[in-house]
């Protein structure tokens, strides 16, 4: 799904997720678990920031596009990159079954505030895409951050699409 940035703003960080995915596949390229462990607690702490309306408060007292802009792109996408980091963390492991289920639950429960339908049929959409990562790492394939990345923002984006087939 690609969105066209009309404002300036928009322009320049309208790629932003991109890089993030490209900036984090490369630094996790070898998931460096450790490395990995570190980001996943800060970007829960920047997420439960933005959560919790510091971040929003903070921004009302500097009023400007920027701002805002870039609230409104840090809010869209940590969730995707929590997600992400969380699957990356734990797929490169012999897990069971069990394991398994249990990593799509947490990555499913970082988006929050999805009704229990919405949180079944997201977690149906990243359990068969998981599906085909593990064969593939029981190959010997690693994952990458981007390849995470690309199968949690797919996921949201099939969820997201099916709220809006929905809704007309």
């Amino acid at each position: 799904m690609t969105t066209t940035h009309k404002t300036f703003f928009g322009k320049i960080f309208g790629n932003a997720w991109d890089s993030i995915k490209a900036f984090f596949n490369k630094v996790f390229q070898d998931a460096d678990h450790n490395l990995l462990e570190a980001a996943i607690i800060i970007t829960q702490g920047v997420k439960a920031a933005l959560s919790s309306g510091v971040v929003a408060d903070f921004v009302k007292l500097t009023p400007t596009k920027v701002d805002d802009d870039l609230l409104a792109i840090a809010n869209q996408n940590l969730p995707k990159i929590l997600a992400s980091e969380i699957l990356l963390k734990t797929l490169n492991k012999d897990n069971s079954e069990a394991d398994d289920q249990a990593i799509i639950t947490q990555v499913v429960n970082v988006f929050g505030g999805l009704s229990d339908a919405g949180k079944e049929e997201l977690f149906t959409s990243i359990a068969a895409k998981v599906y085909v990562l593990l064969q593939q790492i029981k190959s010997g394939k690693k994952v990458t951050f981007g390849q995470a990345a690309l199968l949690v923002e797919s996921a949201w984006e099939q969820y997201q699409a099916s709220l809006t087939a929905v809704a007309a």
